[in-house]
């Protein structure tokens, strides 16, 4: 976004709408290339979900026991969006059994939908998280924002990737698409079975 010069003509009260409407100084938006993450380790046994086909039987999370070398690495996510302006958002687990990998290809809905602004979709987010040796994961992920009038996309690709560092841990991501005004937030966390 390029920046106004600010003009020291212009003034006092002036000066403090322009510097507000467009932020000379203060605050700007998270760029969508540079995602927020927080990392936490340490953790209990991971959420199963219980909605959804298939109900997950096999899978038998062990945290915070340390991982034997043996061991099958389990990955689950969580996902969520909130609007520009509001502090966050809590992720919902997503459907399935947590396993070594996991691939989906998400719409991402538009939280700003009004008259104005009729496409219920704002977006498409690919994540690709494949368990590590360790008991960690390697996390990639891409999407494209979509335009909130003609729902035709919009702006470059947003891609890049991170790493989970062992077990029990979790990495949780936030992505801002700067058209929509919104964030999508997504949560990985690793855990294991013998």
């Amino acid at each position: 976004m390029r920046m106004p010069k600010c003009n020291s003509r212009i003034g006092s009260v002036m000066l403090i709408i322009v510097l507000a409407a467009f932020g000379c100084k203060g605050d700007t938006p998270t760029a969508p290339t540079d995602p927020v993450t927080v990392s936490r380790c340490g953790l209990g046994p991971m959420p199963i979900s219980t909605t959804g086909p298939p109900f997950c039987s096999t899978a038998a999370p062990q945290c915070p026991q340390t991982r034997p070398p043996e061991a099958q690495t389990l990955i689950s996510l969580a996902t969520c969006v909130f609007r520009r302006g509001e502090v966050g958002c809590e992720p919902v687990l997503m459907p399935g059994c947590p396993r070594a990998s996991l691939a989906p290809i998400m719409t991402l809905v538009n939280p700003n939908r009004d008259a104005a602004h009729p496409c219920t979709a704002g977006g498409e987010l690919q994540i690709v998280a494949s368990a590590t040796t360790d008991g960690g994961a390697t996390i990639r992920w891409s999407a494209h924002e979509w335009d909130s009038v003609t729902c035709a996309v919009v702006g470059p690709e947003i891609a890049s990737s991170t790493g989970i560092d062992g077990p029990c841990c979790e990495k949780v991501i936030d992505i801002y698409f700067p058209a929509g005004k919104f964030t999508a937030r997504f949560a990985i966390r690793t855990d294991w079975q013998p």
